[in-house]
């Protein structure tokens, strides 16, 4: 059996250290990890961590950096493939014939 190792996912973004920014942060680390079993977990702890860099640094009124490296692992559950970022998944399709 031939296995091939799996990169990281990663996401950068930087917002307005402004609350209303916060939307923004959940829904582009989501739309990131779109079909990631553990997507919700991921977007509440980059949540809270985004709310803290607006509300305890000096980040408030000025900028932020959200950046995050997701791991995939194999799953425990049914599915034998593990989960690939949809940017990862892709690149690795051969082109399409005309």
């Amino acid at each position: 059996m031939r296995t091939e190792p799996l990169a990281p996912a990663c996401y950068t973004g930087i917002y307005p250290g402004r609350a209303d920014q916060l939307h923004h942060v959940r829904q582009a680390v989501a739309r990131h990890l779109a079909g990631c079993p553990a997507a919700d977990d991921a977007v509440l702890i980059l949540s809270e961590f985004a709310a803290n860099a607006i509300v305890h640094s000096a980040s408030r009124g000025k900028f932020f950096t959200v950046r995050a490296e997701f791991y995939p692992r194999l799953p425990l559950g049914r599915s034998r493939r593990p989960w690939r970022p949809l940017a990862l998944q892709a690149a690795r399709r051969p082109p399409a014939r005309p």
